[in-house]
């Protein structure tokens, strides 16, 4: 019974509290703070890139880093303050008693030099870093929900501006918390109301400008908000399960389109679609994807999946894309030069295209360093045998410079913007696989 009781209020990995007990601690601390007219912080911390850890190490591994984080935070606090673990790498700190933010000021930089000291895990040393919210009694809230949700809502801003730090809760987060929950909804509302739309920016052979194929772009004209820009509701979607069926909506009217061209036209052509981590960390993603190719007839190899280079880094969505590239499906790394880029890993990645970032084909002529990146990333894509398009090239100096540097494929509004489906097919009427470029 006593064994039942304490595994109710605590987790058994590191012995720490629980949520539970943090929260009725919390509501207690809260009274009294209220009684005694003293301040309370609640600090929610969680470890950047600590799913890296697990991926490649192994979650034995991340146990050890947990039980690591958990008793190097002990040896910091005060006995007064309660150190808790809510799930996952996620921990919470209750700081009662203290009279000036100088306290909490001083736990914090305390938390963060720590850090700075590798974890030893399996025999080897592990630096990670954490991003830290923090909300106060009782200006950020005076009830326990509100401080936890306060305290979350500026950890997860800590998160956004890179990780590594510290912020303070502020009214704005909740209105921009309140903003996300309100553009999740309408997003759901779209795909039922059929208020989405697929552009369709046009992909050229960078030497015989011959038009190749299309990258498919989500567009959303809401009958609330009106026109929504990607910038905005994308993100908003990648961080929701609302992803998967916005990604099947899209991967599914995408083929179909594909297929409806191809049996119009009868030409050589591909089409391109994004996809997004939480896509493809699925187990039933390969599934949906076949299931998708036989429903709309579109042939695998007309069909190029666009993924970031985090994705390709990690072992399980790896062997998930190799499993794809076998049905004949192209593979393409998105954004190419921005993220881990890494000649080791060009090796053995289940890609077939590399997709050069526009940030550096912004400044070709103007920049030559990132013409040094530009050639670097060509060449070393072509010793691979790898195909390379560049993306966002606007100027004709930028589509000349590539086109010698042996670039494959040019995107961008130099040669066409992306442009609704009526547009797409009148270019494709218009151009039959002519000189564009």
């Amino acid at each position: 019974m006593i064994r039942k009781t304490w595994l109710a209020y605590h987790d058994p990995l590191t012995n720490l509290g629980n949520r539970l007990l943090f929260t009725e601690r919390l509501e207690h601390g809260v009274a009294r703070a209220a009684r005694d007219e003293t301040l309370l912080a609640v600090i929610f911390l969680d470890f950047d890139n600590f799913k890296h850890v697990n991926d490649s190490m192994g979650h034995k591994a991340g146990d050890e880093l947990l039980i690591g984080v958990a008793t190097r935070l002990k040896e910091i606090l005060r006995s007064s303050d309660t150190l808790s673990r809510f799930g996952g790498d996620e921990f919470t700190i209750l700081i009662e008693n203290y009279h000036s933010l100088t306290e909490v000021n001083a736990i914090t930089r305390k938390i963060t030099e720590s850090f700075k000291t590798p974890f030893s895990v399996e025999v080897k040393s592990i630096y990670i870093s954490v991003s830290m919210g923090i909300s106060i009694y009782p200006t950020d809230g005076d009830k326990a929900d509100a401080l936890l949700r306060n305290a979350d809502s500026a950890m997860y801003r800590a998160k956004k501006q890179g990780g590594g730090c510290l912020r303070f809760y502020t009214l704005e987060l909740t209105e921009t918390a309140q903003r996300r929950i309100n553009v999740e909804s309408e997003i759901r509302n779209a795909i039922k109301n059929n208020e989405l739309r697929l552009n369709f920016q046009p992909q050229f052979d960078a030497q015989n400008g011959h038009l190749i194929g299309a990258e498919a772009l989500l567009r959303w004209h809401s009958s609330t908000m009106g026109e929504v820009s990607p910038g905005i509701f994308i993100p908003i979607a990648e961080e929701s399960p609302i992803i998967n069926e916005l990604g099947r909506w899209v991967l599914e009217t995408a083929c179909r389109q594909a297929k409806e061209w191809l049996e119009s036209y009868q030409i050589n052509f591909r089409m391109a679609v994004n996809i997004s981590v939480r896509q493809i960390q699925k187990d039933e993603f390969i599934q949906q994807v076949v299931d998708i190719l036989d429903e709309t007839g579109l042939p695998p190899k007309k069909l190029e999946l666009e993924v970031t280079e985090g994705i390709v880094m990690n072992q399980a969505e790896t062997e998930r894309l190799q499993k794809l590239r076998e049905m004949g499906i192209k593979i393409s790394i998105d954004d190419f030069g921005t993220g881990y880029s890494s000649l080791s890993y060009l090796r053995d990645l289940p890609v077939d295209r590399l997709k050069i970032d526009q940030s550096f084909v912004r400044d070709i002529g103007s920049n030559s360093r990132d013409e040094a990146i530009v050639r670097a990333i060509i060449a070393m894509g072509h010793a691979h045998g790898l195909d390379i398009i560049a993306e966002g090239v606007e100027e004709s100096e930028q589509k000349d410079f590539l086109r010698h540097e042996g670039c494959d494929e040019l995107q961008g509004y130099l040669m066409g913007r992306p442009m609704p489906q009526a547009s797409f097919a009148r270019l494709l009427e218009q151009n039959n696989l002519t000189n564009m470029v």
